[in-house]
């Protein structure tokens, strides 16, 4: 375990495994904030969103079981997910109120907690989430994910950056990038664990949609707003335009939906990309500053 005045990291063992974890912010601040990371994701991606929000509030983030600097000692499951977060936030000892924030996959477990831990979760913020709903249009390019993961793993092995990386690595620090990237085997066992747990989608959509605690839960959902890219013949040719436009449609008619099911809840929409939204400062401090709105 490292830590200074500011920050505490480490690894704390929970049940079916032992999770790297990362506290920032002042130690008696409340609500507390959990990150959960997007498909795949590993915390440090987070770090302007660290920095914009730490000054205020207390802010957990980790590493899921079996992804990046995370262990799995078991196979994934819908309950456990939500048992691990519960017994990491145990023995760190943190009796505040809880607001998990999730970007991407991680906003459709942040909903999971909420079904499954009402007693704990407070509220929730969803940052461009995975959508908790069925649809014709978005489901195909999730169905595709564990077959692009496979890509990745090659990309890993030829040490290739993934394009999340590649973004990453023009907008966040120097020394944040070199935390995401990782030895390729490390890769792609960590690809490995995220491939295992995109597999829970439907079981997560399932016991989401049972729970009226996940209904009535507070929640901020933003989505991503991306600015047109500048037209040109071969976008044109290829209805790239067509097709990004009709996915934000698609996405943000279910985004609604999400904060559409209880009075406390509201929607947004942010002019950044899906990763852009954390990954880019711009966008992060937009993201928190909606977050200080929604909790003030």
């Amino acid at each position: 375990m490292s830590s200074n005045a500011s920050h505490i990291e480490g690894h704390a063992a929970v049940p079916g495994g032992v999770l790297h974890y990362r506290l920032a912010g002042p130690p008696s601040a409340e609500p507390v904030l959990v990150f959960e990371n997007g498909w795949s994701g590993s915390f440090p991606y987070a770090s302007w969103l660290e920095q914009a929000l730490a000054p205020r509030y207390r802010i957990l983030f980790y590493d899921r079981a079996g992804i990046a600097d995370s262990r799995s000692t078991a196979a994934p499951s819908t309950a456990g997910l939500t048992q691990q977060l519960v017994a990491l936030i145990a023995g760190l000892g943190i009796r505040q109120p809880v607001v998990v924030v999730g970007h991407s996959y991680g906003g459709l477990i942040g909903a999971l907690h909420a079904a499954q831990a009402p007693g704990l979760v407070k509220a929730i913020v969803q940052v461009d989430p995975t959508p908790e709903f069925p649809d014709e249009f978005i489901d195909p390019s999730l169905k595709l994910v564990p077959r692009l993961a496979r890509i990745l793993q090659l990309l890993t092995l030829l040490r290739v950056d993934d394009p999340v990386i590649a973004q990453a690595a023009r907008e966040l620090p120097p020394d944040v990038v070199a935390r995401l990237r990782r030895r390729p085997l490390a890769a792609v066992r960590s690809l490995n664990g995220a491939i295992a747990e995109i597999h829970l989608l439907q079981e997560i959509r399932r016991v989401i949609a049972a729970s009226e605690a996940a209904r009535q839960c507070p929640r901020l959902v933003i989505s991503a707003a991306p600015l047109q890219q500048g037209k040109n013949w071969l976008r044109t040719l290829l209805g790239k335009d067509r097709q990004e436009q009709a996915h934000t449609a698609a996405a943000h008619a279910l985004h609604r939906r999400h904060a559409a099911q209880n009075d406390a809840s509201r929607w947004t929409s942010l002019p950044y990309g899906h990763v852009g939204l954390v990954t880019n400062r711009s966008g992060a401090d937009e993201v928190a500053a909606e977050i200080v709105r929604f909790l003030s």
